[in-house]
């Protein structure tokens, strides 16, 4: 698997929040998780891949906790402030590398991530491990890019993937259990390039649930 970038996130990890495009992208991934799952306050989730905590804490009010999985120090560190700062208890920061680390004991009533699954060459492997960790009846969410061609990312060479066809990620899904999948376009995230060029990059959200 291509080394992860974990310096360049430590490097951005900061001023993330700063990025107005960034905070609304999580704003939107949280309202359409909203939309199309069931949420309540007794539901135990899993967010693979928080970064800063952005949709995780839009989520919170709706659920009963959340365990918030990432990569990156930094990130959790920036997350962790929050936590602290808001007087948060129910948001639960873990650093797990999950190629080296089981991921938290289930069951959880919802698994979600965004935007992280194309860093995940090994991507199938890791849904599996979801299925595993769900309630029966638990729902998956999925938000990440359609498939590009490489531009969304300054360093491409270490992208497994560059986005995904929702409908072979929906026919792998079912293999594995789940049911009731279904997707839909949420988002489109605008880029400029170094030539003045904005390009435009359409999201998904995945939605499934374990059987």
């Amino acid at each position: 698997m291509p080394e992860k970038p974990k310096e360049s996130f430590e490097e951005i990890a900061r001023p993330w929040d700063a990025d107005q495009g960034r905070v609304n992208t999580a704003l939107t991934v949280a309202k359409s998780i909203r939309e199309q799952v069931a949420l309540h306050e007794h539901m135990r989730v899993l967010e693979f891949g928080c970064g800063t905590g952005l949709v995780a804490m839009a989520l919170r009010d709706r659920v009963g906790e959340i365990v918030a999985v990432d990569s990156s120090p930094e990130m959790l560190n920036q997350l962790m402030e929050k936590i602290a700062k808001q007087q948060v208890n129910d948001i639960h920061p873990i650093l797990l590398d999950w190629e080296e680390q089981a991921l938290p004991a289930g069951p959880f009533d919802l698994i979600y991530t965004s935007m992280t699954l194309h860093h995940i060459e090994s991507h199938l492997h890791l849904l599996g491990i979801f299925y595993d960790r769900l309630a029966s009846g638990g729902s998956l969410c999925i938000a990440d890019l359609f498939t590009e061609q490489g531009d969304f990312h300054s360093d491409p060479e270490l992208i497994p993937h560059f986005g995904f066809d929702p409908k072979l990620l929906q026919e792998e899904l079912n293999k594995m259990g789940f049911r009731n999948l279904n997707y839909r376009h949420i988002h489109t995230i605008r880029k400029e390039r170094e030539n003045g060029q904005v390009k435009e990059f359409p999201m998904f959200l995945l939605c499934g649930q374990k059987e």
